[in-house]
């Protein structure tokens, strides 16, 4: 329902642009994305510049909208703090209420899952199971609402996804949540090894989405320019690519 409020808010903001010429005609600039540093869909290539599935599809967009984007890739606190501030145009998160607080959903560019890591000696293979347990999340990440059924979870936070890594090794924490790219990026960077790690426990979908700045002074014609072309979504955004890892084992 909250995206019936944000397509009520593009409605009116389209009929401003229509009927009010210099609210229409305000002058373009560049648009600034902060995306935050993640490995699975964003790496640096051998001349430096940024590359990866998720640049790839925000150079589609470009292109197709005839819009100017630049790219700056930072870490997650700090795209949070661009976004929210205005001093990025754009920010790619996924989908969150906190999020909404900082800056509208304009455009859906991939699914991804919500999942529970334990490791392979303590197995944690059903949602039932985190009852009276303690569980590691990202500092200022998503309410993950399906939890919330489970009574007596402790939530212990870390300011960086190498910490919850190291804090579930460690035994400091019984299960982390986290999204399944970041699993699969602390696999590929040999942070986790399959072995340590049973299989994730998938909890709930989320959508990854192109959000616009409340602050940004961006014309609302050209952000709508995305909305109204060809859709485009992340290729290798696939939630299956995880669980198949552990199914081959």
């Amino acid at each position: 329902m909250r995206y019936v409020f944000f397509y009520n808010i593009f409605v009116i903001l389209c009929g401003l642009a229509v009927c009010n010429p210099s609210f229409a005609q305000e002058k373009k600039h560049s648009a600034l994305i902060a995306v935050p540093h993640i490995a699975q869909l964003v790496q640096k290539q051998e001349d430096e510049r940024w590359g990866g599935p998720l640049i790839d599809v925000l150079n589609r967009l470009a292109a197709k909208s005839q819009l100017d984007f630049s790219v700056k890739v930072v870490p997650f606190k700090r795209a949070v703090l661009m976004t929210q501030d205005g001093v990025s145009d754009f920010g790619v998160f996924m989908e969150s209420e906190k999020r909404d607080e900082i800056a509208i959903p304009v455009l859906k560019l991939g699914d991804a899952y919500y999942v529970i890591v334990s490791l392979a000696d303590t197995p944690i293979t059903r949602m039932d199971q985190l009852k009276g347990k303690t569980v590691g999340q990202i500092r200022g990440g998503t309410k993950v609402l399906t939890l919330s059924a489970v009574p007596d979870i402790t939530y212990k936070l870390f300011n960086k996804h190498e910490d919850g890594v190291r804090m579930l090794k460690g035994k400091r924490i019984d299960a982390l949540l986290t999204a399944d790219f970041r699993v699969l990026e602390a696999i590929e960077q040999s942070h986790l090894q399959t072995h340590e790690i049973a299989k994730p426990l998938p909890i709930e979908a989320r959508a990854l989405w192109l959000y616009w700045s409340w602050h940004s002074k961006l014309p609302f014609e050209e952000v709508h320019k995305l909305r109204d072309g060809p859709a485009a979504s992340v290729v290798g955004l696939d939630p299956s690519v995880l669980f198949s890892i552990f199914d081959q084992k």
